[in-house]
């Protein structure tokens, strides 16, 4: 009896295969300096949550129109889910870089 592998999984190993192919093909140059601009959209991002949430917190404590603040703290959440996925391109970018310095 063979073994049941479902659509989503071999979509997923279909991405990853994508992606390590799409890194192998990249010269040691364009991997660094696409790690240092996702670098710099990562800052960007801890910039802008933080600047969110901040006017967010004082905007529900001292304003009426709490319903605005509470749209504005989702979109925070939105920009933290946007940065984890950074993070994990930094992370194979990173592996990357390791396999080819040895």
């Amino acid at each position: 009896m063979k073994s049941y592998t479902s659509p989503l999984s071999l979509m997923w190993k279909k991405q990853t295969e994508m992606e390590i192919s799409y890194l192998k093909n990249k010269s040691t140059e364009k991997l660094n300096i696409e790690l240092k601009s996702i670098k710099e959209i990562k800052l960007t991002l801890i910039l802008l949550i933080i600047s969110l949430y901040s006017f967010s917190i004082y905007g529900l404590l001292n304003m009426e129109n709490r319903p605005l603040f509470l749209e504005i703290s989702i979109i925070g959440l939105v920009c933290i889910s946007i940065l984890f996925i950074q993070l994990a391109k930094i992370k194979k970018l990173k592996t990357e870089l390791n396999k080819r310095k040895v």
